[in-house]
């Protein structure tokens, strides 16, 4: 239902989702799809049982992507990959929680937001 309700608030929010990319777990692939997203991508790299330096990097790298104009790109994967790739922006992270990135273009990336999954329909209530 969480997922659901994200996704429902995104939409009435305009915010574009091009790329989706996903953990390969079914969890992750049904977040995925209660939340009305396009054809998820599947990737080991974000599964929770491939935590490696190897793994960390490359969850940084997608991050650091620039989307296609226009678009946004959802990454679902799991606590401990975000964790370890990074390490202080995922503290306290909740279950479900989002972290909004902004990346420069340049291999960097910019925490924007962090947006816990039952606040998404209090945002797209907001006036």
């Amino acid at each position: 239902a969480a997922a659901r309700a994200m996704g429902e608030a995104m939409r009435h929010l305009r915010i574009p989702v091009g790329k989706v990319l996903s953990s390969t777990s079914y969890r992750a692939l049904e977040t995925a799809g209660m939340a009305g997203f396009p054809d998820p991508q599947t990737y080991d790299d974000l599964a929770a049982s491939g935590r490696s330096p190897e793994h960390s990097a490359s969850l940084r790298a997608q991050v650091a992507l620039v989307p296609d104009a226009g678009t946004n790109t959802v990454i679902i994967s799991h606590l401990p990959n975000i964790s370890d790739a990074f390490p202080g922006d995922a503290k306290d992270l909740a279950e479900g929680e989002a972290l909004i990135y902004h990346p420069d273009g340049h291999g960097k990336v910019t925490l924007v937001a962090r947006v816990k999954i039952e606040d998404w329909p209090k945002l797209a209530a907001a006036p």
